[in-house]
């Protein structure tokens, strides 16, 4: 994949490795520098994709994505190589998306990614796993009666504390207290509670773990989280405050 010739790559120059004369090192001297590269953004720059809903019905919208999603479904080259092979954006932050009305406008607290059931999601960043659990019923799509996120999955950035929730998944590839690296595979995409087809939807938290958690640091709080949600393409400005209307 496209991220795994980055760190090798990034590796080779961190060692002052030239392609014009023959060169060794040590696996576990390549190994460190692997692991000292700890994000990758196939979306930096680039313009991201959503549709929403208003009294003239179906609008698209767009923005310029800035920081790093942190996970993100990995389609391939073939189905789209506009980020190196992850999927494309369905649903943006807060736009007119969701039908759950806040504010009196229809809000949607994350980002949506297109992908079919049992895509495998991979994260972006090194991050730890907080918690894996099921909110709402456990229903398969909210045509069935599902609700909640679903499936959902939280990972907290080793390096900035951010907090990324992966939710309707169909499969959890990671166990609590885990560390994941750039390129590991977590869950698989899934269409598990309140969702109308398989997709991605990732909501980040501007917030560390302990703020956000219960008491014993095992499950979100999420009346605690709820103003601590950032938009996954633009958190690093604080664009996004509670109360306000955007």
């Amino acid at each position: 994949m496209a991220n795994n010739l980055a760190w090798f790559d990034n590796a080779k120059d961190a060692m002052e490795m030239s392609d014009e004369k023959p060169y060794y090192a040590h696996p576990i001297t390549l190994i460190d520098h692997l692991n000292k590269v700890k994000a990758f953004n196939p979306y930096k720059d680039k313009t991201v994709f959503g549709e929403g809903k208003n009294s003239g019905g179906v609008i698209a919208y767009t923005e310029k994505a800035v920081d790093n999603p942190g996970f993100a479904p990995y389609v391939g080259m073939d189905v789209c190589d506009l980020y190196e092979g992850y999927a494309i954006t369905t649903g943006l932050f807060n736009n007119d998306y969701s039908s759950y009305s806040r504010f009196n406008i229809y809000y949607h607290d994350g980002v949506d990614f297109g992908a079919v059931k049992g895509t495998p999601i991979l994260a972006l960043i090194q991050g730890v796993v907080r918690m894996k659990g099921c909110n709402g019923n456990g229903i398969e799509g909210a045509q069935n009666g599902g609700t909640g996120y679903g499936n959902i999955l939280l990972i907290e950035d080793e390096i900035s504390g951010i907090i990324y929730m992966l939710c309707h998944l169909n499969e959890f590839c990671a166990e609590v207290n885990e560390t994941v690296m750039p390129g590991r595979v977590v869950g698989r995409v899934g269409n598990i509670g309140n969702s109308y087809g398989a997709h991605l939807h990732l909501t980040v938290y501007k917030a560390k773990w302990k703020e956000i958690s219960t008491e014993d640091e095992t499950e979100i709080d999420f009346n605690k989280a709820i103003d601590k949600k950032t938009n996954p393409f633009n958190y690093s400005d604080e664009w996004w405050k509670p109360n306000t209307i955007h």
